[in-house]
């Protein structure tokens, strides 16, 4: 984590999560305090590997697409 703020620093705002769940909340309590009308991009991609998190990258993108679609329901 550390080796991505150091290259990042200065260059873009960045929010370290400890997982997927805090990641996901935070990026919708992002976008909900955007005005409607103005445009933005979110780009989600991890930085880094998530073993210690999940088995594989299958079960993550699972996990992924399911937080989104309950947090997108809560804040948006």
């Amino acid at each position: 984590m550390k080796f991505f703020q150091k290259q990042l620093k200065g260059k873009t705002k960045l929010q370290l999560c400890k997982n997927l769940k805090k990641a996901i909340v935070s990026i919708f309590k992002d976008i909900k305090k955007i005005k409607r009308n103005e445009k933005i991009i979110v780009l989600l991609s991890p930085a880094s590997a998530s073993y210690d998190q999940y088995t594989n990258f299958e079960i993550r993108g699972d996990e992924f697409k399911k937080l989104s679609r309950l947090y997108a329901k809560k804040f948006i």
